[in-house]
């Protein structure tokens, strides 16, 4: 039996903004190309990958309340710069990598952020 590979589309799943600034933030991400994914609902345990599928796995644990931005493909520079441009401050971003997409929303949320503390404390 061979393999099933599943093209995961290029995308953003962002949190921490207003419903205004979601809407916002979405149509920023269909003008690079990207879909803009608002992470609104309770899928904090949800793995990224299947985030982007559009099919989270697990519905039942909030979001981590923290702004952030996670990029899946396409150029992460060209998003980065567009939602920065908008005047959004984004504190947590991060790029999709093979490992990363195995663990739960939270826990990038949460990696992101100790990254960022241990670099503010250097």
């Amino acid at each position: 039996m061979k393999a099933r590979y599943v093209i995961l589309p290029e995308a953003v799943i962002f949190g921490g903004f207003s419903g205004e600034d979601k809407d916002k933030i979405s149509r920023l991400c269909e003008k690079c190309g990207y879909k803009g994914i608002p992470a609104d609902e309770e899928i904090g345990s949800a793995t990224v990958k299947t985030i982007l599928q559009g099919k989270p796995d697990s519905t039942d644990t909030p979001v981590t309340d923290e702004k952030f931005v996670i990029i899946h493909g396409g150029k992460p520079s060209v998003i980065l710069d567009l939602i920065k441009s908008a005047g959004y401050d984004i504190p947590l971003r991060a790029v999709t990598t093979p490992t990363s997409l195995g663990w739960t929303l939270n826990q990038l949320i949460v990696k992101l952020k100790a990254e960022k503390q241990e670099l503010e404390g250097v």
